[in-house]
């Protein structure tokens, strides 16, 4: 009897392990590729992300995957304060359809993914991020390639997918600009910056250089100065190694004059980067910093204080002031489309965010994320889910080992007690 018990419970230990190996993986794909596929299109407002998600969270319901609370909260609580305060804003702005389709859309990507962050493990996600990353690596180098031979590059539109009506891939302006699998160079910024924060962590140095000389390459201003600020905060901060960081300032440097000695690419692009970091500041070439905050005084009392609804500042001032879109930061953004009870949970969501991130990983991707937030309005699209998957994961996913472990343990015990 104890043997036909022991061989049972060896046998549900062993599925549990294999239908969770499944969860994670299932989980860990979708939440990388997510921010690859964001410029694609299914079927008329359908995104292709969208049936992707919605098709991973069936499997997921199927193989019995759960819902951890202390995850789901916190990005739900941030959402459901904006959804309310923008549909309270209907009641005293015009009312535009767009905000009803943002709602939704929202609505829909928090809840899938939500449901794949609480199932998902860290390490595997880091897998298939690295995976993914050192293609788009690649790809820049044979961009760069193309570009030494004289050649037009491919663009890095995959498979010649159907793209959504506002996207598309950066044009030949100040010379082709390096952008990967992704719509622009600042993308493939974003989502590497977190991939070369964790090679340093884990002494991969050689995937570390991978990253770094691609964000070179991509004439990123957002990835030139987070590869920086990541290899400071690793050997001067973490390390306290300073020879080490001279090292690779010097092969940098050497990389760099090599660079812009030989590849016109690289001198236009770089030139480019350098023109719009010294006028960054100025009133024409503010707008990722402080751009549209202005906007802000224009706003009746109870707009300053609800806000004009999600995606809805360029739909309110069109009729009032010229040439405004719905681009900034996400600080400026979120203070215009939901006032300053907006903005005020959006901070205390990342305060807490912050505060519950695992503490020997949580400041390079919490500094990743704020880096991020400040220069691009990225709120509650799949990059800002990406980079959060970062800080989230590393945090719940060895609670979650150790749930499973416990429930183990605690099933063992049980069984050896009926036994006897």
């Amino acid at each position: 009897m104890i043997k036909i018990n022991r061989n049972k419970y060896e046998e549900n230990v062993i599925e549990q392990k294999t239908i969770t190996k499944k969860v994670k993986v299932i989980s860990a794909i979708v939440l990388t590729i997510l921010p690859i596929l964001s410029p694609y299109a299914f079927f008329g407002p359908i995104t292709l992300n969208m049936i992707i998600m919605g098709v991973s969270v069936f499997f997921l319901v199927i193989f019995k995957a759960k819902i951890n609370k202390n995850i789901v909260i916190p990005v739900s609580l941030l959402w459901t304060t904006h959804m309310g305060l923008s549909l309270f804003s209907t009641f005293i702005t015009t009312f535009n359809i767009s905000l009803i389709n943002s709602i939704v859309l929202i609505s829909y990507s928090v809840l899938c993914i939500s449901f794949l962050w609480c199932n998902c493990d860290f390490e595997i996600f880091t897998k298939y991020a690295n995976f993914f990353g050192v293609i788009s690596c690649i790809f820049i180098f044979i961009q760069a390639i193309f570009l030494a031979i004289g050649l037009e590059p491919p663009t890095g539109r995959l498979f010649n997918l159907k793209l959504l009506d506002y996207a598309g891939f950066v044009t030949t302006t100040w010379g082709f600009r390096l952008n990967s699998i992704f719509q622009e160079p600042s993308y493939f910024a974003v989502f590497s910056l977190p991939l070369l924060a964790i090679s340093l962590k884990k002494n991969k140095f050689k995937l570390y250089l991978l990253y770094t000389i691609a964000l070179i390459l991509s004439s990123s201003s957002l990835g030139i100065i987070g590869a920086i600020i990541i290899t400071v905060e690793h050997f001067l901060i973490e390390k306290r190694n300073i020879k080490q960081l001279l090292l690779i300032i010097m092969a940098v440097f050497i990389f760099h004059i090599i660079m812009y000695s030989t590849m016109d690419y690289y001198y236009n692009s770089f030139n480019r980067s350098l023109d719009k970091l010294l006028s960054i500041f100025e009133s024409s070439n503010d707008t990722r910093l402080t751009g549209q905050v202005a906007l802000f005084n224009y706003l009746p009392i109870i707009n300053q204080i609800i806000g004009v609804g999600v995606n809805q500042m360029q739909n309110y001032f069109s009729g009032i002031i010229y040439g405004v879109y719905n681009y900034s930061n996400s600080f400026v953004v979120t203070l215009i489309n939901t006032g300053i009870i907006g903005v005020l949970m959006y901070l205390i969501f990342i305060f807490y965010t912050v505060n519950r991130a695992k503490k020997t990983n949580r400041l390079i991707f919490v500094l990743i994320f704020i880096m991020v937030a400040t220069t691009d309005y990225f709120i509650y699209n799949y990059f800002f889910f990406y980079i959060l998957t970062f800080i989230y994961l590393n945090n719940e996913s060895r609670v979650s080992n150790e749930n499973i472990i416990r429930n183990i343990e605690s099933n063992r015990n049980k069984l050896v007690s009926y036994n006897k």
